[in-house]
C-alpha cells in the first residue's frame, strides 16, 4: 500500500510540476523526443548508420552535439536542487571517446561554469568489443537557469569519435547506476586538418607598442613594426564577431592584446564600450603602469568583462626587471590597488585577476621562487582586501592560514594557484613563459610528434590585420591571411590555414614552430 501511494504521489508530482525524466532517441530521419537537438552553427549534426543503427554525429564542419532540455524539466531540476544525470548510449569499444560539457554553478569551470566537463562513468564488460554501450554522466552542480550556445543545457564534444543513439536526462540516478563503477579518463582531443573547429581564443592586438621593457618578455628583440589598429577597424572586427556567434564558439571574452600595452591605445574605452554593447565580452591584459582613476573608471562603466592586472613583480627589487621609466614600485603597486578599490567602490561587474610571476621551476629568472615568499605576498594582499571589506561594508571573507599553506601555490598550474581575495577579484601565480623557446634557456629535445593545438584553437589578429596561428608568434612568422582582406570567417576556413595544419602534422615546420617545439 505504501509503495502504491508513493508511486501515485510521484506520478501526481510529475503531473503538477513536470517530468523527472526526458529522452531523445535517433531514427533514420533524425532525433525524436522531449530533448531538443538544435542543428546550427558549430553544432550541425548528421544521421549516420553505424553498428546497424542510426546515430547522431557532428558533420565535418562541426564539433558538437547540443541538447536543449524542456522548460518543464528545467523547472523540476530547479526545485530538485540535486543536479541531474545523463545516460548516453553510443557506439564504441570502451568508454565514450567524447566529452560532455554542461551549464554549471561552478565559477572556476570554463566560461564561468558554462562549459564544465562532466565525469564519465562506464562498465568495462567486453572492453575492446565494438558495440552499443552506455555512459553515465552525473551533473551535481547543474544550473538549470543558464544556457550554452544554441540555447543548450549541455553538449557532447567530439574528441575522437561521436556516434550517439540515445540520450536520457533524469533527476535521480538510474536504477543500475551502481554497476557503472569505473570513472573514465578524459578523452584527449587530437584535432584534424579536414574538420572545422570553433575558435577558442580570439586575440585582437590593438597595438604592439609598450611602455615597459620587461627582461622576461620578447618585446626588446621584436623586429616587427610598431603600430596601432584604428578604432574603425577594431569596430569592424567586433561587428563580424557579434554577427557570427553561432559558429565562432565559446571564444568570449575577446582578448584585446597579443604584444603591446592596450592602455596606450587612445580609443581603448570606446572600443570596449562598443564590444560590450554588442554582447561581445572583452578581456584586457595590462602591465598596470598606465592605470589612472579616469581610465579605469571609464573601462568599468563601459562594462569591461575581464581585466588581467599583470602585476608580476611584487616588490621593489623584482620590479627592476620591468624597466619601467619614471615609475617607482610603490607608485606602481598603488595603481594596481586603485584598480581593485574602484571596482569595489563602483560595484563594477568586471572580473579582476592579479598575476604574480611564479619562477619556482624557471631556470633564468627569480621573481617569486620560494613558498614562504608566496605566502608573505598573499598575506599582504589579504590584508589589503580586508581593508576594502571594512571600508565598504562588505561581508568578511574567511581566509584559513592552514588551508592556504596546504595549497602549495607555486607547485600548481594557473588554475590550481588561483586564490579569491574578494568577490570577482582573484590572485594567480603565473608561471614564467618561454615565448616559444625564445626567453630563457633554449631547449632542444627529440620530438617525434609535431602536432600542435594552437592553429586549431587560436585566432590571433595583429595590429595591421595579419592573422597568425599562435599567440606566441610575436614576429608574425606564421601568417596565414590578412583579416581585412578575408574577414575572420574567410581566414579561419581558408586553405592556407588548412595546409599549415597538414604541414605541421607531417613534420614540415616553420622555423618558429621548430624552435618552439625544441626541434632546432
Amino acid at each position: 500500500m505504501t509503495t502504491t501511494l508513493h508511486r501515485f504521489g510521484a506520478a501526481l508530482g510529475r503531473l503538477l510540476h513536470g517530468p523527472d525524466r526526458v529522452e531523445v532517441s535517433v531514427s533514420a530521419d533524425g532525433p525524436h523526443g522531449e530533448i531538443g537537438v538544435p542543428r546550427d552553427g558549430d553544432g550541425v549534426w548528421e544521421v549516420v548508420t553505424a553498428g546497424g543503427r542510426p546515430c547522431l554525429a557532428p558533420d565535418d564542419s562541426s564539433h558538437y552535439l547540443y541538447f536543449t532540455l524542456p522548460a518543464e524539466f528545467l523547472a523540476r531540476a530547479a526545485e530538485h536542487r540535486g543536479g541531474i544525470w545523463l545516460d548516453v548510449e553510443y557506439l564504441g569499444d570502451r568508454f565514450g571517446l567524447f566529452r560532455v560539457h554542461y551549464a554549471s554553478t561552478d565559477p572556476t569551470a570554463p566560461v564561468e561554469g558554462l562549459y564544465k566537463v562532466a565525469e564519465q562513468r562506464w562498465r568495462s564488460e567486453a572492453a575492446g568489443l565494438r558495440r552499443f554501450r552506455r555512459g553515465l554522466f552525473p551533473l551535481p552542480d547543474f544550473d538549470p537557469g543558464r544556457t550554452q550556445n544554441l540555447g543548450a543545457s549541455f553538449r557532447v564534444e567530439f574528441r575522437q569519435e561521436v556516434l550517439v543513439s540515445r540520450v536520457t536526462a533524469t533527476l535521480a540516478p538510474p536504477a543500475d547506476a551502481g554497476a557503472f563503477a569505473l570513472v573514465a579518463p578524459l578523452p584527449e582531443l587530437r584535432k584534424l586538418p579536414g574538420r572545422f573547429y570553433p575558435i577558442n581564443y580570439l586575440f585582437i592586438e590593438i597595438t604592439n607598442a609598450c611602455n615597459f621593457k620587461c627582461t622576461w618578455c620578447p618585446d626588446e628583440v621584436m623586429g616587427r613594426r610598431r603600430g596601432f589598429m584604428k578604432k574603425e577597424k577594431v569596430f569592424r572586427l567586433l561587428d563580424e564577431i557579434a554577427g557570427k556567434k553561432g559558429w565562432l564558439g565559446p571564444i568570449y571574452p575577446v582578448k584585446l592584446h597579443q604584444m603591446g600595452e592596450p592602455f596606450l591605445h587612445p580609443d581603448l574605452v570606446a572600443i570596449v564600450e562598443h564590444a560590450e554593447k554588442l554582447g561581445v565580452g572583452v578581456e584586457l591584459n595590462t602591465n598596470c603602469g598606465l592605470i589612472t582613476r579616469e581610465n579605469i573608471e571609464g573601462l568599468y562603466r563601459a562594462g569591461l568583462t575581464n581585466l588581467i592586472l599583470s602585476y608580476q613583480t611584487p616588490d621593489a627589487e623584482t620590479f627592476k626587471t620591468r624597466k619601467a621609466p619614471r615609475l617607482v614600485f610603490d607608485e606602481y603597486r598603488d595603481k594596481v590597488r586603485m584598480a581593485i578599490e574602484r571596482k569595489v567602490a563602483l560595484g563594477a561587474r568586471t572580473r579582476l585577476e592579479i598575476d604574480i610571476m611564479n619562477t619556482k621551476y624557471a631556470e633564468a629568472y627569480r621573481i617569486v621562487s620560494e613558498d614562504e615568499q608566496a605566502l608573505a605576498f598573499l598575506a599582504d594582499w589579504i590584508d589589503f582586501a580586508r581593508g576594502l571589506e571594512r571600508r565598504y561594508g562588505l561581508p568578511p571573507r574567511a581566509h584559513d592560514p592552514e588551508q592556504i599553506r596546504s595549497r602549495h601555490f607555486l607547485d600548481q598550474d594557473e588554475n590550481g594557484s588561483r586564490y579569491t581575495l574578494l568577490e570577482g577579484v582573484h590572485l594567480v601565480w603565473k608561471r614564467c613563459h618561454s615565448w616559444g623557446n625564445v626567453v630563457g634557456p633554449h631547449h632542444v629535445v627529440d620530438v617525434k610528434d609535431t602536432y600542435c593545438p594552437a592553429p586549431y584553437d587560436q585566432f590571433v589578429i595583429q595590429w595591421n590585420g595579419d592573422v597568425v596561428a599562435c599567440c606566441t608568434d610575436y614576429e608574425g612568422r606564421t601568417k596565414t591571411a590578412n583579416v581585412f582582406v578575408t574577414g575572420i570567417e574567410g581566414a579561419w576556413k581558408g586553405e592556407t590555414l588548412k595546409q599549415r595544419k597538414r604541414d605541421m602534422l607531417e613534420g614540415r615546420l616553420l622555423d618558429v614552430c621548430a624552435k618552439c617545439q625544441g626541434v632546432k
